[in-house]
This record gives structure tokens, sequence and C-alpha cells, in this order.
């Protein structure tokens, strides 16, 4: 997994709440 990937995965969460 890249750091682009992992970055976009945490902003998901993040919007998620």
């Amino acid at each position: 997994m890249t750091d682009v990937e992992s970055l976009r995965e945490s902003i998901e969460q993040y919007e998620t709440q």
C-alpha cells in the first residue's frame, strides 16, 4: 500500500464520523 492510499483511507474514515 502506498502512502497516498493510506492517507486516502484515513480521510475516508474521518469523513465517516
